[in-house]
Parts: structure tokens; sequence; C-alpha cells
């Protein structure tokens, strides 16, 4: 039963990067269709990369293999970036519920990502069943829209559409852990419930829709109305973001396995209080960061893993 509490399955994989990513376009695209479609086509090419790399397991066993004796200071150091994209996420959703309330409602961000962090200690199926949840918020937005008189969508490409990209995609980290983390029916590790589901998707065609399925109702809602009732349902997108990091960041740190859920939280607390510090004291250089750790993090794992397996490979046929 415990491990089970810490894998997903395909459809609630499809659901968590849908609303990590559609969360991720309201809050950082800014009406703007050229880093949507950029993040789109990075993170499908994330998925497949991630189906890939990743079989059942954890990232302690993922970067055992690929990285041999350096695991776990790089696992650390992958944690360490992957707290970039909660910042940034948590700095952006306290603009936009400061938008409504005022400066006062600001500090309510930094307490959901602190519930959003201990919540995943329970298992990371309780972040799976959120996403699910946010379906229904899904289906109140989508109707909201209908009726929205929203500013429309820009097709120029805008100053910094690399980087807003970028901030969408957040941590590449995440799709390795989800895919990780991600059982089907066969798998020992699965639900009952999974088990006796007769809706079984390719983790594969879910993590590949999943971002194409984002910018279309990205799209759709650009022509939204601002008002307070859409954006009171787009927070539970913007939750189920901090969910996901969550999970990724505590995968990294190998909680499942170790259970040092103190450890975990400081840590992750410490590693967002520095980017929450950084970006005031080199302006401009977070983003850069952003980029490059988005970008070295899936070569390094996809180089690694190949020379690995096949030295494996070459070491059982001799």
């Amino acid at each position: 039963m415990t491990a089970t509490k810490f894998r997903v399955s395909a459809p609630q994989l499809f659901l968590l990067l849908l609303f990590y990513l559609l969360s991720g376009m309201m809050l950082f695209a800014g009406g703007s269709f050229v880093p949507a479609l950029f993040s789109s086509l990075f993170a499908a090419c994330l998925s497949a990369l991630a189906f890939a790399l990743c079989g059942r397991g954890s990232s302690a066993e993922l970067y055992a293999i690929a990285f041999g004796a350096f695991a776990s200071p790089l696992r650390l150091c992958a944690a360490f970036f992957s707290a970039l994209p909660l910042a940034g996420t948590l700095a952006a959703f306290s603009e936009d519920i400061s938008a409504f309330h005022g400066e006062a409602a600001a500090p309510l961000a930094p307490l959901l990502a602190l519930l959003a962090v201990f919540g995943v200690c329970g298992g990371f199926c309780r972040a799976a069943r959120f996403s699910e949840l946010c379906v229904f918020a899904l289906a109140g937005a989508c109707i909201l829209a209908l009726f929205g008189g929203g500013g429309g969508m820009s097709f120029g490409f805008p100053e910094g559409a690399l980087f807003a990209g970028f901030d969408t995609v957040g941590a590449p980290a995440v799709f390795f852990s989800l895919y990780l983390r991600c059982v089907t029916p066969e798998n020992g590790e699965a639900s009952v419930y999974l088990k006796n589901s007769s809706f079984h998707p390719s983790p594969l065609a879910a993590g590949v829709l999943a971002p194409f399925a984002a910018l279309a109702l990205y799209s759709y809602f650009c022509f939204a109305g601002n008002n307070i009732l859409f954006s009171l349902l787009s927070w539970f997108f913007m939750l189920s973001r901090l969910l996901a990091l969550s999970v990724c960041i505590a995968d990294l740190l190998a909680y499942p396995e170790k259970k040092e859920g103190a450890k975990c939280a400081l840590l992750s607390c410490a590693f967002c209080a520095f980017w929450v510090v950084f970006p005031s004291l080199f302006a401009g250089v977070a983003a850069n960061v952003q980029a490059f750790a988005a970008v070295i993090l899936p070569c390094a794992l996809f180089i690694c893993s190949i020379f690995a397996r096949k030295k494996s490979a070459r070491a059982h046929y001799e």
C-alpha cells in the first residue's frame, strides 16, 4: 500500500502535465501564442524522452544508472534548480492574487506552497487526485470563457518569448519524476482501482498529448474576460502546478525511499528561499539560469543513460 501511494496512473499523468503546463502558460506567456507554442513542443519532446529513459522506479535509481558515484550530488543539484520554477510560480501566483485582493493577500501563495509540499508527503497520489478534481474547475472555466470578452491573443514574437517558454515548462525534472512514478495495470504497485479500470491509455500518448491540449485551452482562455470567478477557477490549475513541482522535488530528494520528511521540507524551503532572493541580487540572471537548467538536465540524462546502457550490455555479453 505504501508503494502504491507514491505512484500515478497514465490518466493522472496526463492531467498533472495538462494543468502544470496550462497554468504555466497563463502565468508566464502573457497572452502570446509564440511562447506557448514553444513550451508545448519542448514539453512534448521532454515527455517522449522521459518515456524512453524512465522505467518504473525513482529518480534515485535513474540517476544511479546514469551518473554512478555522482548520482546523489547531481540529484541535489536537480532539486535545487527545480526549486527555481517553484519560486517563480509563487511570485507570479502572488501577483495574480494581489491583482484582485490587494497586497495583503500576497502571503497566501507561500502558504499554499507550504501546504503543497506537506500534501505530497502523504503520497503522490494526493497530487494526482487533486488534478482529477481540477477537471471540474476546468469545465467551469470553459463555460465562463464562452461569455468572456478578453483581449484575445498576440501572434507576434515578443521580446523574451524564449525565456517565457522556458518559464512555462519550468523544471524538466517534473516530466522525468512523473514518468518514473507512472504505473500501468500490469505493475505490482498499481492500485486496485487502476487494475479494475477499463481505461488504460499509453503513458507516452498521455504525455505527448497533454502539452497540445494545454495549448488549445490556453488559446481558448485568451479570449475570456479576466473576472474574479474565472481567476478563482484558474487558481486551481496553479495549485496543481505547485503540487507537481513538489512531487518532483520530493522524488529527487528520495523522500518515498528514505522517508526523511523533515529534511525534504527544510531543503525545499531553503532552495526556494534562495531563488526568491537571487533575482533581487542579480537581476536578469535567473532567466538565463532557468534556460540553462532546462536544456542541460535532459541532455545529460540522455547521454549518460545511453553510455551506461551500452556499457551494461557490453559487460553482459562478455
